[in-house]
């Protein structure tokens, strides 16, 4: 894979400091990639901190400015070849993640995170990426893990105040009591920046998921309903608001119009949170 994609960090200099960015999603302008600050040598930023090093403008594709960074400037860390560097490290340190790694068996697999840029301490969870069709084999055999007692919550984790589809997450867990995080990846390919996106701004209103479309995949999707304007697609970049269970949340999202419908998002700004109200 040679064009990076969601997950992928990009290592530069800027003033002599040694900064990091993440690579955002998989559509990217020619020659470019679009990008959130990840860290500040050792130090991990917001991602939504002021941006360092790269241009800020507004994607048509994406319907927001975006952080974009030349191609070139700076060190690529490729998810599976780091993976494979350290993977001698994790049987020691994580051999339990090495193993369910070696049980989910994707069709490609990467490592991102602190211990992708060797920043890594006792109490880090390992953050992995992972790429199979629709990805739905690889969450059954989370599912399947669960169902053993192998998979669990892990205790002290944030979890969103949402309902989940299987009482916690399975993609944010501890297997045999070690941490990881685990995003599917929807594409292994990176692909121009095409096409149009029209922001309408953000509401705060009721929001009834109806159907999970793809709750396990980065990003997910849920067929939703918003409280007196209709049927949408609800989008999330975000770990917390993955694999949410269906039910009437109060949330604040941000909509856009694209060719194929209405889509709902709470990332950058927004949040969803189980409704109380009756």
């Amino acid at each position: 894979m040679d064009n990076p994609i969601e997950g992928w960090i990009i290592r530069g200099l800027l003033g002599g400091v040694t900064i990091y960015w993440k690579v955002s999603g998989y559509m990217h302008p020619p020659g470019e990639l679009v990008v959130t600050p990840y860290r500040i040598e050792n130090r991990r930023v917001d991602p939504g901190h002021k941006p360092f090093g790269a241009g800020v403008r507004y994607m048509p594709c994406i319907g927001r400015p975006v952080n974009v960074e030349r191609r070139g400037a700076g060190v690529e860390v490729d998810p599976s070849h780091i993976l494979k560097l350290r993977l001698g490290d994790l049987k020691v340190a994580r051999p339990h993640i090495v193993e369910l790694l070696e049980i989910l068996n994707p069709e490609w697999a990467g490592l991102t995170g602190s211990w992708a840029i060797f920043q890594e301490s006792k109490h880090s969870d390992v953050d992995l990426l992972a790429y199979q069709g629709d990805g739905w084999d690889i969450y059954k055999a989370l599912e399947d893990l669960k169902d053993e007692g192998l998979v669990t919550h892990c205790p002290g984790r944030y979890h969103a105040n949402v309902k989940r589809i299987h009482g916690h997450q399975l993609l944010d867990a501890c297997y045999k009591g070690q941490r990881y995080t685990l995003r599917i990846l929807e594409t292994i390919e990176a692909r121009e920046c095409t096409g149009y996106t029209v922001p309408h701004g953000w509401i705060h209103a009721r929001i009834t998921i109806e159907e999970p479309l793809a709750p396990h995949r980065v990003p997910a999707l849920y067929r939703a309903t918003i409280e007196g304007m209709g049927r949408v697609v609800l989008e999330t970049w975000h770990t917390r608001y993955q694999e949410i269970a269906p039910a009437i949340y109060v949330a604040r999202i941000h909509l856009f119009y694209t060719p194929n419908g209405v889509r709902a998002s709470p990332d950058l700004g927004g949040w969803i949170k189980a409704c109380t109200a009756p």
